[in-house]
Parts: structure tokens; sequence; C-alpha cells
């Protein structure tokens, strides 16, 4: 993802979200942007989403919104920071996202809890 942000700005998709139609995305991406620099340790990448905020927004919106009843408290309760930034729930700790981006791309930070 970190590689592919250039790119995208180059072609205008993150400045492109901030009017218009695809306005409605500009949260969805943030959170995949922040999430990402969180889980990989490259708090640079966190940059590019900041003309994505949208200080408007208050409301946390549960993802994905076909949760369960019990899904959506654990989405209360498990959330990442990164997530509730951008008020958003998901039912899925940091340190599952973190286990995730190192099975695919190898380079998280290392868990930081003390049992690690």
């Amino acid at each position: 993802m970190a590689q592919q942000v250039e790119r995208l700005e180059r072609a205008g998709l993150v400045t492109g979200l901030t009017t218009g139609p695809s306005r409605m995305l500009r949260a969805e991406l943030g959170l995949v942007l922040d999430l990402t620099a969180d889980a990989d340790g490259l708090p640079e990448l966190r940059r590019h989403a900041v003309p994505l905020v949208d200080a408007r927004r208050r409301r946390d919106r549960v993802l994905p919104d076909s949760m369960s009843v019990r899904e959506r408290e654990l989405a209360r309760r498990r959330s990442p920071p990164a997530a509730r930034r951008w008020h958003f729930l998901v039912n899925v700790t940091e340190a599952s996202l973190r286990e995730m981006v190192r099975k695919h791309h190898g380079t998280a930070l290392e868990d930081e809890s003390p049992h690690a």
C-alpha cells in the first residue's frame, strides 16, 4: 500500500476524493491509509490521509454493515485507534491487523506487547 500511495496521488485519486460524488469514499480511503500506517509502521503514510478528513463526521459506522448484534458489540470493544479516528468500528484488533501485514508484506513492526 505504501508503495502505491504516490501513484494514487499522481493519478489524482486522493485529492480527487475531496470534491464531487467520490467524496463519499474519503473516510474509507483514510481508514485504509491510517490502518496501514499503524500496522506497517509507516507514520509517513498517514500524511496522505490528511486531505481526506471531514470534521463534520461524528457518528461511528460499523464495518461491514451486515454484522450481527454480537459482532457489533465486539467491534465496539476491539476497534483499533486508527479505525476510531475515522469513526469506524471494525471487529478486528490492532494485533490481528499487524499479523495480517506481517504475513502479506513482512514489514510490520514487531508486536510491542510484553508477551512477545
